[in-house]
């Protein structure tokens, strides 16, 4: 490089340099008020993005609590139709239990005087009806020699009795059923005083 391009170069670069610092003392002048302003505006945006933020986590605890009912919603929905499923059959079952009655009064009141592949075949059926009771969910409950439970018996007569502690059942008249925990009818009995 000769040295009247160094030269020209310099004067050029010198000439830059003082546009440059022009331009700059017009920027520096006017800054404090761009600053104060982007002050103020990043602020104000972080007070937006907070504000956005605790939105934000309250529509998320507004989304838990939805699914969290939804999920007891489905629970509780899934209960009823498994209770609707256990307990469906209850009014033909109850329509049932008195057959059941007449088998028992039949076998008690044949005795020996029946034939015996009568009586045989009697039974027969009999146990095949209590055993699809059984499978149905459905059982005889005891009642004799129990305290007394307005929840399970329902007392025909209260008499004395030798022997029999107060409020005890000591005789049934018809066998109560439950289908599964549940009493479809109570034992008919009667209650010593």
């Amino acid at each position: 490089m000769s040295e009247n391009q160094h030269v020209e170069t310099h004067g050029q670069a010198t000439e830059l340099s003082e546009d440059m610092a022009e331009k700059t003392d017009v920027v520096s002048d006017g800054t404090e008020s761009d600053v104060s302003e982007f002050a103020k505006r990043t602020l104000q945006l972080e007070s937006e993005l907070e504000a956005l933020k605790e939105e934000c986590k309250a529509e998320q605890g507004r989304a838990l609590r939805a699914m969290a009912d939804f999920e007891n919603f489905r629970k509780r929905k899934e209960n009823e139709v498994e209770q609707f499923k256990q307990y469906a059959n209850e009014k033909l079952i109850v329509e049932f239990l008195p057959v059941i009655d007449s088998f028992d009064r039949a076998f008690e009141q044949a005795g020996t005087e029946q034939s015996p592949e009568l009586m045989a075949g009697f039974q027969l059926i009999h146990k095949q009806f209590l055993s699809i009771l059984d499978k149905l969910g459905v059982s005889p409950f005891d009642s004799l020699n129990q305290p007394f439970d307005p929840n399970v018996h329902m007392a025909v007569s209260q008499e004395d009795q030798d022997g029999a502690a107060s409020n005890t059942v000591i005789r049934e008249f018809q066998k109560g059923y439950k289908l599964h925990d549940r009493v479809i009818r109570p034992a008919m009995v009667v209650v010593s005083k």
